[in-house]
């Protein structure tokens, strides 16, 4: 458990950049497996193209990052810290276009929480974010996109983008730069 897999499904040095990595040795590769592994807390929301998918011949469970993507460093207990590097790898920030994007590279937003109630959506970003309503900055924008569940999305308004996570940002200075 914990081996970091290349495109090819070989072992490799988690510090490379790999396809993959093994989160149980159990054919098990359910939503409980995979937060124990990554330290998930409720507030922590995973890129959709990070899916848990069995290995061959039900050898065990592995988090699979879309075809053209890689990871840097071993997503094990990432989310414990929840602004590490390698938990924004793995967190669910999105571009101009709402596509799933690394939360380690520019991004425009951020998927903060989901919630049967567009309405809820204050609530989640103000939790995740770590300030209150009322602090809200001005250069956000919080948006509510529908579908099985509502998500709750944080951007960044006009030409600009973010640069890391918005988790527990509290007071501190927003993560932006001007897009170039």
């Amino acid at each position: 458990m914990g081996e970091c897999l290349a495109a090819d499904d070989q072992v490799t040095d988690c510090l490379a950049p790999h396809a993959s990595q093994v989160v149980s040795s159990t054919a098990a590769c359910d939503e409980a497996v995979v937060s124990q592994f990554l330290g998930l807390s409720e507030r922590d929301v995973l890129r959709p193209d990070l899916t848990p998918t069995a290995l061959p011949e039900g050898s065990g469970c592995r988090l699979l990052l879309a075809e053209g993507s890689q990871l840097t460093g071993s997503l094990q207990a990432a989310f414990k810290e929840p602004r590490s590097p390698v938990a924004a790898q793995a967190r669910h920030c999105v571009d101009i276009d709402l596509r799933p994007v690394s939360c380690a590279d520019p991004h425009h937003g951020e998927v903060v929480g989901e919630t049967d109630d567009t309405a809820h959506c204050i609530s989640v970003a103000t939790d995740f974010l770590g300030r209150s309503a009322s602090s809200l900055p001005n250069n956000l924008a919080l948006a509510a996109r529908t579908g099985q569940s509502v998500e709750c999305i944080v951007s960044v308004k006009g030409a600009n983008t973010l640069t890391q996570t918005l988790r527990d940002i509290g007071q501190r200075a927003l993560p932006i730069e001007p897009t170039s």
